[in-house]
């Protein structure tokens, strides 16, 4: 008897044991489907009528997921519309800024990770990233076999949009795709020594204003102390007033426009010679910028007061449209040679 009570306590220990880690079993959202065009800021089916297309990818945006029945998720849930809306406006600044009359744009939504998220620690972050990585990744693929159409395209990233292209540079891209890349616009994120060793020829460095197949990566501080601990290991790094990669000073005379955004009627406005700047351990130092213009208190953590992290996509508006038409320009002569 006392044999059967134990074993029936064991079962009981091994059920609670299993419901347990059902219980903390984490909350992944469906994958999106990309030729459904929902999953697109516009439908990329119509986005085809100029000679060069931007694939965008947006940053990490303030959002609290929940699933179905209100649960918690570390992912966004890009199959809600409200979680779709929460990038538009980021996305339509992008699309008007940078893409304008001149170049087609493709914006693909994707299961990001919370801010939170980056706050944990970095294998923590790299687990979760998988899945925005194995999004973006589909979606890029799905825009080159049904949409791209064989035209050269830009690839930009901010923060983690910047990291998962990033991953898609350095194990998704096929040759032939690189060769049509002008070049990979790498916002506000890092790219560590160890990856420039491992991925000699996906993570080039743009090393002057006109370069191709590079990839442009830039940090701005208005003090050396101010980096993020999150971008902290960052190897490469551009000038991005006056595309240098040495210390060099840009003048504010150079600077060609911070972008202000008006999300009502989506137009913008161009401020030109707002701040200089050089560069530092592959950092941009902005000395003209009040730290307290992009400072907020509950991201202090992640980012302190000093970082600029929160500028990134508008602060060198002007000269990142004329170096992407640069770019363009370059490409194109060298496919006449």
């Amino acid at each position: 008897m006392k044999k059967i009570k134990s074993f029936l306590v064991l079962v009981v220990l091994i059920l609670a044991s299993c419901a347990n880690q059902e219980a903390k079993k984490e909350i992944i959202p469906s994958a999106p489907d990309y030729s459904d065009a929902i999953y697109w800021f516009t439908d990329p089916a119509v986005e085809n009528q100029k000679p060069v297309d931007i694939f965008y990818v947006y940053p990490t945006l303030p959002s609290n997921p929940v699933d179905a029945n209100g649960n918690s998720l570390n992912w966004t849930n890009i199959d809600q519309p409200s979680q779709r809306k929460v990038p538009y406006s980021n996305q339509q600044f992008f699309q008007t800024v940078y893409a304008g009359d001149d170049y087609n744009f493709y914006a693909p939504y994707y299961r990001q990770i919370i801010l939170d998220i980056y706050r944990s620690d970095r294998k923590a972050r790299l687990e979760k990233s998988k899945i925005p990585v194995e999004d973006i990744a589909n979606a890029f693929q799905y825009y080159m076999k049904h949409f791209n159409n064989g035209r050269p395209f830009i690839l930009m990233g901010y923060s983690q949009g910047a990291s998962v292209l990033i991953e898609l540079l350095k194990n998704s891209m096929t040759d032939a795709q690189f060769q049509q890349m002008i070049a990979a616009y790498m916002i506000g994120f890092e790219i560590r020594s160890e990856d420039l060793t491992a991925y000699p020829h996906r993570l080039i460095s743009a090393k002057d204003s006109s370069d191709t197949h590079c990839i442009i990566v830039y940090n701005s501080l208005t003090n050396p102390k101010a980096v993020s601990p999150i971008l902290s290991h960052n190897a490469m790094g551009i000038n991005p007033i006056n595309w240098k990669t040495d210390t060099t000073m840009a003048t504010k005379e150079e600077h060609l426009g911070m972008a202000l955004w008006n999300a009502h009627n989506a137009t913008y406005t161009l401020i030109p010679h707002v701040t200089g700047g050089y560069l530092n351990n592959h950092n941009m130092i902005c000395t003209d910028i009040d730290p307290q213009d992009c400072y907020a208190e509950g991201a202090n953590d992640l980012f302190p007061l000093g970082n600029l992290h929160l500028m990134e996509a508008f602060l060198y508006a002007g000269n990142l449209q004329h170096n992407i038409k640069t770019r363009t320009e370059s490409f194109f002569k060298q496919q006449e040679q």
